[in-house]
């Protein structure tokens, strides 16, 4: 992981990636397929949105189905979606929710879709959508996920759920963590939901890397986080713990990411990024060969009356589990967003054993909803 903090950035308009990526099949020296993805600029270009209904069929397969941009002879070393949900979870289906439609710039519009149960037994919260489009409020315990339609009624399709490849891409949106306090997670990240085509314990198609709904799948947590800590996690399908980058949590003997300081983020007017305003949010999708990702990186910042603009950076890269991550970003992901609280935790905002971290206890004042807005998917951005 590597990180720099308090960095002065000059305000800029990306404009809208005009790329496709191409598969392109040969067959090396041993006889072994091999994939390649290449990036080609289109003229005229369809919009990311044109080019999604354009292939939309194509995700109705397994997620370690034959359409994967990467080598195929990997596929095997994978473990597929459990098929096993009981039979009385998947008949007892709950109504979808509707919470409107929103903009994402260089996309065009989605759906957010309202999950019902958080997990089996635990019913999920409401959302709001701004009459504009453009903010996004999940309520406390609140699950929305990011579809290409809401249609309702009383069941969930597994093609709504919106893919959105992110390879050599940049995501931007703006958040307001300002009324979540210690014990509280305002989380936004991304899950292999089109490629699942099972439903989970949750009567719908959410999975995770937790398999919180009895599903396991890819996992990139952009944010976990409220106005004390932020988190940045990877996740490979297995691997519930994953890399994380940040600042906060820790425990008696162990410490949370430290990426930054108390001093660069938190309920400050001095910090750097004070979260009691708002503040910009960029992740970029670097990739370091045709078919792989160098990382995942973040930048937040922030423009304060009468000073400079500040901001954050920090990096996850190395990962063991960066070859699926790849697959996935390139097959595509939905962005989820959840807003949720608990007296454990400490992993994202705890003191830890150095004493840097930035909660002493979870007291767990969680107030009104957060806002997500602004949200945009552009050329990519080096920082």
């Amino acid at each position: 992981l590597r990180s720099t903090t308090r960095i002065p950035v000059e305000p800029s308009t990306m404009a809208p990636a005009a790329l496709q990526i191409t598969a392109i099949a040969s067959t090396a020296s041993s006889g072994r397929p091999v994939a390649k993805a290449s990036a080609t600029p289109l003229t005229p270009s369809p919009s990311p949105r044109q080019e999604f209904e354009a292939v939309k069929t194509s995700y109705n397969h397994s997620y370690f189905g034959t359409h994967s941009l990467l080598d195929a002879a990997h596929q095997t070393s994978l473990t597929p979606f459990r098929t096993d949900v009981p039979d009385h979870i998947v008949e007892d289906i709950p109504k979808a929710r509707c919470y409107g439609k929103m903009a994402v710039r260089g996309w065009g519009d989605v759906s957010l879709i309202g999950a019902y149960w958080n997990q089996p037994g635990d019913r999920s919260a409401g959302a709001s959508v701004s009459p504009d489009g453009r903010v996004f409020s999940p309520s406390l315990t609140a699950r929305a996920y990011f579809g290409d339609s809401c249609p309702g009624g009383d069941d969930f399709e597994q093609e709504q759920y919106v893919p959105f490849r992110l390879l050599n891409k940049t995501l931007r949106y703006t958040v307001d963590l300002s009324m979540s306090g210690c014990g509280c997670n305002v989380a936004l990240y991304m899950v292999s939901m089109p490629q699942n085509l099972d439903k989970s314990e949750c009567s719908d198609y959410y999975c995770d890397a937790a398999s919180v709904c009895g599903v396991a799948c890819a996992e990139i947590d952009i944010q976990e986080a409220n106005r004390h800590a932020w988190r940045s996690t990877l996740h490979g399908h297995l691997d519930k713990a994953g890399i994380s980058t940040g600042y906060g949590g820790g425990g008696p003997n162990w410490n949370g990411a430290r990426a930054w300081t108390k001093a660069d983020y938190g309920p400050d007017p001095s910090a750097c990024i004070n979260t009691l305003q708002p503040f910009h949010v960029t992740v970029s999708f670097p990739m370091i060969t045709e078919s792989m990702l160098k990382a995942v990186s973040l930048r937040l910042s922030q423009t304060k009356s009468g000073r400079a603009p500040c901001s954050l950076t920090t990096e996850l890269d190395g990962y063991a589990h960066m070859y699926e991550l790849s697959t996935a970003v390139a097959r595509g992901m939905t962005l989820v967003a959840s807003y949720w609280r608990s007296p454990d935790m400490g992993w994202l905002d705890g003191i830890g054993a150095d004493g840097l971290g930035p909660c002493e206890t979870e007291d767990m004042k969680c107030g009104s909803s957060p806002s997500f807005y602004d949200f945009s998917m552009e050329e990519l951005v080096v920082f």
